[in-house]
């Protein structure tokens, strides 16, 4: 992560804010909102963000990201299990996009405090649905962000990498 931070950008659909870091900014999303229980948070993605490699980024890939973090995936005999940090999403029970570029989170429980959370650093998209979900389809369940040479959204950019030595950006 300390390596990939700078390419996938300071936190994820929301950051903390730079003046006060108890504070939630916007970042890949712009804005946020919750019904009355928080138990469904729709999210509008900003327009004009780009991959690395120029794909634009949009609620699709917020969906493929979330979905495989929940649920993993299973190809033939092949099975990715659910992301290490499972328990920090509030359990999205379904992921939906909307028109306007708009992702709607469903929880099983109240969450309210899911757009802290999922600006937190560790939670990176750091999964070009475009990438890597052809790989994933061809039965390579485990593809990580590395094996992609880290296409982010952040930053920098990864311009060559010696695996376990080295990385330039």
């Amino acid at each position: 992560h300390q390596m990939g931070s700078p390419m996938w950008g300071a936190g994820n659909l929301t950051k903390p804010c730079r003046e006060n870091v108890f504070q939630i900014c916007p970042s890949l999303a712009e804005s946020w909102q919750s019904n009355a229980d928080f138990t469904q948070w729709t999210f509008k993605i900003r327009d004009g963000v780009l991959w690395h490699d120029g794909t634009r980024f949009s609620a699709e890939d917020v969906k493929f990201w979330l979905e495989l973090a929940q649920f993993g995936v299973k190809v033939g005999d092949k099975t990715r299990r659910p992301a290490w940090f499972l328990g920090d999403l509030g359990n999205p029970t379904k992921v939906e996009v909307l028109p306007g570029n708009q992702i709607r989170i469903t929880l099983s429980s109240p969450q309210s405090l899911l757009p802290d959370i999922i600006g937190r650093t560790h939670l990176h998209l750091a999964h070009p649905k475009h990438i890597m979900q052809p790989r994933i389809d061809k039965g390579e369940v485990d593809v990580s962000p590395e094996d992609i040479d880290i296409v982010g959204t952040g930053p920098f950019k990864l311009l060559e990498q010696q695996k376990g030595s080295k990385a330039l950006v």
